[in-house]
Parts: C-alpha cells; sequence; structure tokens
C-alpha cells in the first residue's frame, strides 16, 4: 500500500518520463521542476515517491530510473531547517527518514526486484547510499544518541544468509561499499557472515564476499585486525591457482 495519494504517483510517473524524453526541450522542463518543483519544494515527498516507485513501477526499466534517481538526488546537497548545507537525505525529518530507509529495504527484498541482477544492484547501490550518509555524518535521534540506522546491519545479515544467490551478492557488495556500518559489537556475527560467504557455492557470492571483507579489514586498525587472519586462508582458496 502506497504512502502517498494516487495523483501523486501519477505527476512523479509523468515527471520520470519527462527526464527520459529523448527530446532535449521536454528533458530540459523535466529537470527544472525536478529541481524547483520537487527537490526544493517537497524533498520528503521526491524521496518517498522514488523510493515506492521502485516497488510499485510497471516495469524494470521504470523501477531501475527510480532507483538511480533516488540515489542521484538523496546525495544532493540542500540546505536543513537550521541553514547547514547537509545532503538532502539528512535535510528530512527524522520520521520521513525512518519511512524511506524503510521502504528501500522492502524494496531490496522485492520479488520483481530480487529476479533482475541490474536492478537489484541499483537497489542496493541506492541503500548503500543512505548507508554512508549514516556513517560519514552524524545523525541523531531524538534522544541525542547517534542514529546508525541499526536495522541496515541485520537485513544485509539475512539477505547474506538468503536462499537467492542474487540476495546474497547483493548484500556483501554494500558491505564493501560502506564497512563502516559495521560496529564492533557486531562484528561476531559478520565474521561467522564473511565465514560462510567465502564457502559459497555461487563463485560471485564468494568474490562479493572476499571484496567486502577487503573493505572491512581496511577500515578497521591493526589490532582488530588479528581476530579475522584465520579467513585469509579462506580467501586464498577463493583465489584461482
Amino acid at each position: 500500500m502506497s504512502v502517498l495519494p494516487a495523483e501523486t504517483h501519477s505527476a512523479l510517473s509523468q515527471l520520470l518520463q519527462g527526464l527520459q524524453a529523448a527530446d532535449n526541450n521536454v528533458r530540459s522542463q523535466a529537470e527544472e521542476r525536478l529541481s524547483t518543483e520537487w527537490a526544493q519544494s517537497k524533498p520528503d515527498v521526491l524521496l518517498m515517491g522514488l523510493v515506492e516507485q521502485i516497488q510499485m513501477a510497471d516495469s524494470p526499466t521504470a523501477q531501475s530510473f527510480a532507483a538511480v534517481l533516488f540515489r542521484r538526488m538523496s546525495s544532493r546537497t540542500s540546505k536543513d531547517s537550521s541553514g547547514q548545507s547537509r545532503e538532502l537525505f539528512l535535510t528530512l525529518q527524522k520520521p520521513q527518514r525512518d519511512a524511506i530507509r524503510t521502504l528501500l529495504l522492502q524494496g531490496m527484498a522485492t520479488p520483481s526486484v530480487v529476479a533482475q541482477p541490474s536492478l537489484r544492484n541499483k537497489v542496493g547501490d541506492a541503500v548503500a547510499e543512505i548507508a554512508r550518509q549514516y556513517t560519514d555524518e552524524d545523525v541523531y535521534n531524538d534522544d541525542g544518541s547517534r542514529d546508525t540506522w541499526a536495522d541496515l546491519l541485520g537485513a544485509l545479515f539475512q539477505a547474506s544468509q538468503s536462499p537467492d544467490a542474487g540476495q546474497r551478492e547483493t548484500a556483501f557488495r554494500i558491505f564493501a561499499t560502506t564497512p563502516g556500518i559495521i560496529e564492533k559489537q557486531h562484528e561476531e556475527v559478520v565474521l561467522s557472515s564473511f565465514t560462510k560467504g567465502f564457502k559459497d557455492d555461487d563463485v560471485a557470492v564468494r568474490l562479493a564476499a572476499m571484496d567486502a571483507f577487503a573493505s572491512f579489514f581496511h577500515s578497521i586498525n591493526k589490532k582488530s585486525q588479528v581476530k579475522y587472519y584465520p579467513l585469509i586462508s579462506d580467501i586464498l582458496n577463493i583465489l584461482p591457482p
């Protein structure tokens, strides 16, 4: 069920069609509307609409474009309520951010997304972009504690254990892009996830797990690296002789 009304999605669909038009004039007008009527005036509606289009659009092409545009617009620099320049997603109020990121994770697990490798990767890239913003910036809950998007790590761990190889690969691709989401208290869970990924039956999953581990390993200090030394032999078994 859509959070936004049907007329909003109708207007957004027309905008997306204009942005993909072959006619330069039509495309330029759509770009102007995107900037002034959506990104500046109602960024919450724009990002919510795009993340819903990932699930609701009537074709993989439209879903892919929504995912790509979401990633692009969410990282666009804008001013928040205090006048500070931040990425567009982070200028939203916490309830709006929470709703959008929840729908984004749901979109990643949507069957129509999972079944299309290219689309699945684009949605994964959108998830990784939002994850990066949470790790790069100081985002706070209402009580003053830091908001780390705790649900993300659980969702990625679940995806890494999925019966679907594409889901498993996507989880490790996101880990590779944003290793900072793995906090110290989660290291044991991550250790088991990597161990299983290195021995996956699917070669693409094994390679994605290796890439994710390399990113994670380089992101932690040398003292913390020691506990992961036993995994190196598993990595060597992945590499061709």
